[in-house]
């Protein structure tokens, strides 16, 4: 909880390095010892058998007590390669030299070395490591050394005094940066880029003054559209998605995004990439069907292929805004509790703060359940974007449904045996109002479809054939049993029979379709076969 993201972007991004390269053998300071091993039990988890060689090397003390190594937020805890004679000077002469082991001394390893040492003197470590890497000498005080052990058995005998140790390291030190300073004071592009490096927090706070001054772009309205939990793709998602879109005002640019990559992310439909580009082009393509005239001024963006436009500028817009947010800021955004949290929970917010970020979304129009997620980027990433909430509520079919149970909803994908079948089965008390799927097929879909009419076709008897263009009309019939279950029930497999055939004869006509269906059946087979 106290973590911030980068604890968990940056063990993945090295990982990814290592793979990216196809490196054999991977040499980094023994701090980085824990992420690199992550890559080695990651290829115990895919089932590859050539682990990458890690090479852990020795982390060189800070000069500041109390440091097991450098400090990147304290200056004098290193020598730099640009710093000048006088700064090299007037940090060795300050460094923490102790010729006895000190309990109050640095800081607890915690892995940082490779051997135990229980003195933790960084002179000597920069005897040790760095001039006696380079040099087969070292002249200390009147002396001339020709192994680091010499050096430190005098030092500890109070042979060879601390400042004439820290003069020869300074000295020593020196030498070896000479020859670097005159390239950076001599070569005009060597001198450029030090100037540049010097300057870079006031290249960083123009860069945020410009951004903050930027010009503003177009009204752009977005629909997120929900990501594939199941392979069936629900005629429920479809109107959503519709009611969603057609509370766009006319005249602006509307965007329908796919989020291809964070359904992948989250592991939606098993990670298989073919079935989830296969339910959004199945959602795609029904709303084509259904709903022409809306569909013809949305450009519908594929997430993946909006980041491979430019992924520099994606993913360095996720780390920039992401690395500094709180895990437990994460936690309320996807609604998780529990410690046993996977990382890709906190990559699929950052993804979509990129999201909305480098498509310059201004207006946002989701589902209820969804604006949390739209309004932790207006939080954390000062994104200003206008959130509008639209309300679709169809309940499940049964009154009793669990997760997964392909009874409790109609499916773009079911043939009209298997729709009869389910309105058939589908919960419907007479005279219960308050919950009552058939009716909420109505009013949520059935109506909106055909141009707000429902036609209830029955005999005389049972009180003729009746239209109605008000909703709560036919709830306070159906409320005082004026009109009964099984002619509801007809009457809705009825006008399903006529929304869902024109999709049905697309999707085994259309190529790009076909193969998406070919693709979800494949992946059923393949999750019951596992099953």
């Amino acid at each position: 909880s106290t973590q911030s993201t980068w604890a968990i972007l940056y063990p993945l991004m090295q990982c990814a390095d290592i793979f990216f390269l196809k490196a054999d053998i991977c040499q980094l300071g023994v701090d980085q010892r824990k992420v690199n091993m992550l890559a080695r039990e990651y290829c115990d988890a895919i089932g590859k058998k050539l682990k990458p060689v890690i090479l852990s090397h020795h982390m060189l003390y800070g000069l500041v007590k109390g440091q097991s190594k450098m400090s990147k937020s304290n200056p004098d805890s290193a020598i730099f390669m640009e710093d000048s004679p006088e700064e090299v000077r007037r940090k060795i002469e300050n460094a923490y030299c102790p010729s006895e082991v000190e309990s109050s001394g640095h800081a607890e390893d915690d892995g940082m070395h490779l051997e135990k040492d229980e003195l933790k003197n960084p002179i000597l470590d920069y005897v040790r490591f760095i001039i006696f890497s380079r040099n087969g000498t070292f002249k200390a005080g009147e002396k001339e050394y020709h192994g680091w052990q010499e050096v430190q058995k005098d030092f500890l005998d109070k042979t060879l005094s601390e400042k004439d140790l820290k003069d020869g390291v300074i000295d020593a030190v020196n030498k070896l940066l000479d020859p670097i300073r005159a390239h950076f004071r001599d070569d005009a592009d060597a001198k450029e880029l030090l100037e540049i490096i010097k300057s870079q927090y006031k290249v960083l706070a123009d860069k945020q003054v410009a951004d903050e001054v930027a010009p503003e772009v177009g009204t752009i309205y977005t629909v997120f559209a929900p990501m594939p939990t199941i392979s069936q793709v629900p005629l429920a998602s479809v109107l959503s998605v519709l009611r969603q879109l057609s509370a766009v005002p006319q005249g602006v640019t509307t965007l329908l995004w796919l989020r291809d990559w964070s359904a992948f992310v989250c592991n939606c439909l098993n990670g298989e990439e073919a079935a989830i580009r296969g339910a959004y082009t199945i959602l795609i393509e029904a709303l084509n069907i259904l709903a022409p005239e809306v569909m013809k001024n949305v450009r519908v963006v594929w997430q993946s292929e909006h980041i491979l436009r430019d992924p520099n500028d994606y993913w360095i817009t996720a780390i920039k805004e992401g690395k500094d947010i709180p895990v437990e800021i994460m936690r309320t955004v996807i609604g998780q509790n529990s410690e046993q949290q996977p990382s890709s929970d906190i990559i699929y917010p950052l993804m979509h703060i990129s999201d909305v970020k480098t498509s310059k979304v201004t207006h946002i129009i989701t589902p209820p359940e969804e604006e949390p997620l739209h309004r932790f980027v207006n939080d954390v990433a000062n994104a200003q974007v206008t959130i509008i909430p639209v309300v679709f509520q169809l309940p499940p079919l049964k009154d009793q449904a669990h997760p997964g149970d392909l009874d409790s909803f109609i499916s773009v994908l079911n043939s009209e045996m298997d729709v009869n079948s389910r309105i058939k089965k589908s919960f419907c008390e007479p005279g219960n109002v308050a919950f009552c799927p058939p009716l909420a097929l109505v009013k949520e879909i059935i109506m909106p479809l055909s141009g707000g009419l429902f036609r209830l076709e029955r005999n005389e008897e049972s009180g003729g054939t009746k239209e109605y263009t008000d909703f709560s009309v036919l709830e306070s019939e159906y409320a005082q049993s004026l009109v009964h279950p099984k002619d509801l029930k007809t009457n809705i497999t009825r006008y399903l029979k006529d929304i869902l055939n024109p999709v049905r004869e697309h999707l085994k006509s259309n190529p790009a379709a076909k193969k998406s269906v070919t693709d979800l059946t494949n992946f059923e087979k393949k999750k019951s076969k596992k099953q």
